[in-house]
């Protein structure tokens, strides 16, 4: 199968009021869901992983939520920041834009609004400045994402306890999870057939929970 295009969805998130990181996370997830729908693909990081920060997993240090969702980022070919308000002062989005600017990854700027309109921006001012290298989180090459073939509500527990001991792992099913629900457009099958293809040709290994570690 051919490797198309991925997009990695970067977004503000934390805020001290629960009400402004509750709709980021929701605008980010239903941006991605317009783009899955239209049969783009799209990972969206904040869609992933606050399920799994709900349910109390978080990486083991040294490492946290950046150096995992860099490792996503790592094998995408496009960023694309929403330019949502307090963007600019988002230390994960200002990281991210190094990153991607360090291993030549093309960065976008989306205006997004409440009807899911989007434009291509120049980097805004206020911009991060990215294109220096940034402090390294995991050397030189980040480890290689684990694709996790799991279903049903264990799905969200098993990936949960990997990310926990240090596993970069992707599991579909729980991403799917998280785009039910009124409001989302719809997401044919065949779409996310073709999604899950895409970030398994990104993953070194497979581990089915019936049978274990694939290479």
């Amino acid at each position: 199968m051919r490797r198309e295009s991925l997009a990695y969805i970067a977004a503000p998130y934390t805020d001290g009021n629960p009400d402004v990181t509750r709709q980021r996370l929701q605008i980010a997830t239903r941006y991605a869901a317009g783009l899955l729908a239209q049969g783009r693909h799209a990972f969206s990081p904040l869609t992933y992983t606050h399920r799994i920060q709900q349910l109390g997993y978080q990486p083991p240090p040294p490492q946290n939520w950046y150096s995992f969702d860099l490792q996503f980022l790592r094998q995408c070919e496009a960023l694309e920041i929403l330019t949502l308000p307090g963007w600019q002062k988002s230390y994960g989005v200002a990281l991210e834009t190094e990153y991607a600017r360090c291993w030549g990854i093309p960065v976008r700027y989306v205006e997004y609004s409440a009807t899911g309109a989007d434009a291509d921006l120049m980097p805004p001012a206020g911009a991060p400045p990215g294109g220096r290298r940034p402090d390294i989180l995991f050397g030189t090459k980040p480890p290689g994402l684990v694709c996790l073939r799991a279903a049903g509500q264990d799905s969200e527990q098993t990936a949960g306890m990997l990310i926990a001991a240090g596993v970069a792992v992707f599991c579909p099913s729980v991403y799917r999870q998280q785009f039910q629900g009124p409001g989302m457009p719809d997401i044919t099958s065949a779409r996310w057939q073709e999604f899950d293809a895409q970030m398994r040709l990104r993953c070194e290994q497979e581990l089915d929970t019936d049978r274990g570690m694939a290479g």
